[in-house]
């Protein structure tokens, strides 16, 4: 009988991830410490980083300096630089609530990918629920090459795209966040004017390029800078990379439409229509 290695670190593990060919791991840590293993050498880890310390070392005298890194991908690409993307791991700018309470009930919102010793940061508009990366081929090897990043968020789904300068997100072809801000009026219209659905549609589409749902920052060898071609007004160029499904069938004959009104002094309109879904077409 073999008796599988085992591996012991000190800081409070959250997530791992094996190497594609199997010769060992990295793990990532409540420290936002990210930790190399080999299974050919067990007791000592290869290499102890921590991401966005920068030049500083691996701080080691507090656990709470950095968010805790939650979900960790390592992955190969076609030009053998490896990447690896993870959750969290961003430097706290306060630490008194962190240490009088829970760690696990703090969450993060940022997603890194880094290659080699380069950074980029996407902040996102609420907190991180879990990633995955989306690749070629199914398997985890040298061809595997990530072209996005599908990040879920407690009120919404992005996807980072990994083949544009400064990694944009896609626009979503169905976004539907009706508590971005909360509601406090609802008004719903049935049978409405022919050409009034349209026409919020039209007047709409001019406001499509938004802000988009990450903002990049790129940080190479310590020094965070604001990322090259990378614009907070536009999505990626690409198109939406998830497929598959069936769109329901819509029994209604008449147009719907939901009006709300929200917290932050916005008013929303919404195509109520296509019985699977609100579509947004109109925020004022």
């Amino acid at each position: 009988m073999v008796i599988p290695p085992t591996v012991t670190f000190i800081k409070r593990l959250y997530s791992f991830c094996w190497h594609w060919e199997g010769k060992g791991f990295i793990s990532a840590h409540s420290s936002g410490t990210i930790v190399t293993w080999a299974l050919n050498q067990p007791k000592q880890p290869q290499s102890v980083i921590c991401p966005h310390a920068g030049e500083e070392e691996v701080p080691d005298s507090s656990q709470y300096a950095f968010e805790s890194i939650r979900c960790v991908q390592w992955l190969p690409s076609k030009n053998g630089e490896t990447m690896i993307v993870f959750a969290g791991g961003s430097r706290r700018d306060c630490l008194d609530a962190v240490i009088d309470g829970d760690e696990d009930e703090f969450t993060t919102s940022s997603i890194t990918i880094m290659r080699g010793k380069r950074l980029a940061v996407m902040q996102m508009d609420f907190p991180v629920v879990t990633f995955t990366t989306l690749c070629n081929s199914p398997y985890f090897n040298e061809a595997c090459d990530p072209y996005a990043i599908a990040v879920l968020l407690q009120q919404d789904l992005v996807l980072v795209d990994l083949l544009s300068n400064g990694y944009p997100s896609f626009e979503n072809p169905y976004p539907m966040d009706i508590a971005v801000s909360p509601v406090t009026a609802c008004h719903y219209v049935v049978e409405c004017p022919a050409d009034l659905v349209p026409a919020f549609y039209a007047v709409g589409s001019r406001g499509k390029r938004a802000a988009a749902s990450s903002r990049s920052n790129n940080q190479e060898s310590g020094v965070e800078s604001q990322a090259s071609g990378t614009n907070s007004d536009s999505f990626s160029l690409r198109k939406w990379p998830i497929d598959g499904g069936e769109w329901g069938t819509n029994l209604c004959s008449y147009q719907e439409l939901i009006i709300t009104g929200h917290a932050d002094g916005s008013v929303r309109f919404w195509d109520a229509s296509g019985g699977e879904s609100f579509r947004p077409f109109y925020p004022s």
